[in-house]
């Protein structure tokens, strides 16, 4: 037996040396996303282990050999303060801890799936988003071409719905959005392009018919032709459609099958219209009953357009027209193809 009354070949003391532990990253601050937690570990013996915690929970399994590191999805805490530790152990079992303060500041997730990217839709849709809050709380939002949709939403993660009519936006090409922002002000957002393809009630045209008259200035003769047919109003190059039943009945325009979300317009068409010489000069003038009184579109021509002015009109309006020459005792006057053309266009454009 030794002096020291130590049996040779044993550990004459125990390892009473702590272990030293520093966390390389983070060192403070926000972090987001999938991180890498890393710490310097030594002992004067031997590092069995070092564990990685977040707020006292441990974070995997312990490392057992440098470099002492781990991946860590802060995704799976919620934003706001946290403590990342690491406690390292060597192999008598004397441990040490080192400690980082962080703030967790992900911004939510959105997927916004239905509809989806590139869809052509009508009518009354339902926008749909499913949203990954790592807040205490998120704020959802949804927008068209920068406009927002209904109210803003609140609560967590989950689903988030917006129903929105289509009418209410022109055919063609437009940009959804969907925006959310946590508690803790972090935002994020996703958009996709819809094609707008809602379609207006036809158009069409509702016909009076045509009026000529001819005279070759000698009185020796004269000719008219009215179509429809009717009798002759006994003033030269002079003729009115209208409701009176003096001459002929006006025509009515159809009504609007959608006046929710389609404007109906009106205006005279006329195949051609034209005076005869020296000077002589044929008008048109129309009217739509409750829209606007006599007025004047056409002096001469010839034309083979829709002419005059744009009248939005709620359907169903009768319709008038009024043929003259400023010199009925000359030559030729004559108008082919009165009627009144509509069609439809959307109340709403944003």
């Amino acid at each position: 037996m030794s002096p020291s009354g130590a049996t040779p070949g044993i550990l004459a003391s125990t390892d009473h040396i702590k272990p030293t532990i520093t966390i390389t990253n983070p060192t403070g601050g926000s972090v987001a996303g999938t991180i890498t937690l890393q710490a310097n570990a030594a002992d004067n013996d031997h590092v069995a282990s070092v564990q990685f915690k977040i707020d006292g929970n441990n974070i995997g399994a312990p490392v057992t050999a440098a470099p002492f590191q781990i991946a860590y999805n802060t995704g799976n805490s919620v934003n706001g303060a946290h403590t990342f530790s690491a406690v390292v152990t060597d192999r008598i079992g004397n441990n040490a801890t080192a400690s980082v303060g962080v703030t967790v500041a992900n911004a939510p997730g959105v997927n916004f799936y239905s509809p989806g990217n590139g869809a052509t839709v009508t009518d009354t849709i339902t926008l749909t988003a499913a949203i990954t809050n790592y807040g205490t709380s998120v704020t959802v939002q949804f927008f068209i071409d920068g406009n927002q949709i209904g109210g803003n939403q609140s609560g967590g993660s989950g689903t988030y719905q917006a129903n929105y009519d289509t009418h209410m936006t022109g055919v063609g090409w437009h940009t959804f959005l969907c925006k959310a922002t946590d508690a803790q002000g972090n935002v994020s957002q996703a958009s996709n392009s819809y094609y707008v393809n809602n379609q207006p009630p036809g158009s069409g045209m509702t016909v009076l018919g045509d009026h000529e008259y001819w005279d070759d200035g000698s009185a020796s003769w004269s000719n008219y032709r009215h179509s429809p047919p009717s009798s002759d109003d006994t003033v030269d190059g002079n003729w009115i459609w209208s409701g009176t039943g003096t001459k002929w009945n006006p025509v009515y325009l159809p009504g609007n099958p959608n006046p929710t979300y389609y404007q109906m317009r009106v205006w005279l068409h006329l195949d051609r219209v034209e005076g005869g010489s020296d000077g002589n000069v044929c008008y048109m003038d129309l009217q739509v009953g409750g829209v606007t009184g006599w007025t004047n579109v056409w002096a001469n021509g010839p034309a083979y357009t829709n002419v005059g002015p744009l009248w939005n009109v709620g359907g169903g309006n009768d319709c008038y027209a009024h043929w003259y020459c400023s010199r009925p005792d000359w030559n030729t006057c004559f108008c082919l193809g009165i009627g009144f053309y509509y069609d439809f266009v959307p109340k709403y454009s944003s």
